[in-house]
């Protein structure tokens, strides 16, 4: 039987997508300012954010328009370095006033590209943990229709 969180997921996937990347943006926002300023600083919300949104939106529209010859892990992943490039220049712009403010510092864009894949690895994991349910409340209402 299906909890009403997980009816609405399975449902209404898409707003769980984005605020799961919201949560996700600001939890990295809030350590990486902590970390790095010893306070919470608006930079790193602008750049968290700018980065989250613009891979998840990149993730999004390329898998849903993707090639049926390319796996969905290769269209994520190209989508996700898209969504990066994208997030830090629209960053740059909102801080600096110049899209490539932020992709000239190695150091930022390294960590970056480490979170970023951090991310895609937690998430794919989550995605895969959440269709195994899914496999196992199919195969359990199939045997309770059998008996």
């Amino acid at each position: 039987m299906k909890s009403r969180l997980t009816a609405s997921i399975a449902t209404h996937p898409a707003p769980w997508i984005w605020l799961l990347c919201a949560l996700f943006s600001t939890v990295i926002a809030a350590i990486l300012s902590l970390a790095m300023e010893g306070a919470l600083v608006h930079k790193y919300f602008v750049v968290g954010y700018g980065i989250g949104f613009s891979v998840q939106g990149c993730i999004v529209l390329g898998v849903a328009s993707g090639s049926p010859r390319l796996p969905r892990g290769v269209v994520g992943f190209v989508m996700a370095a898209c969504g990066l490039i994208v997030g830090l220049a629209v960053s740059g712009v909102l801080l600096g006033g110049d899209p490539g403010f932020l992709l000239g510092d190695r150091v930022g864009v390294l960590i970056a590209v480490l979170v970023c894949a951090l991310a895609g690895i937690g998430f794919e994991a989550l995605r895969q943990v959440w269709n195994a349910r899914a496999r196992l409340e199919r195969a359990e209402r199939d045997r309770l229709m059998r008996d």
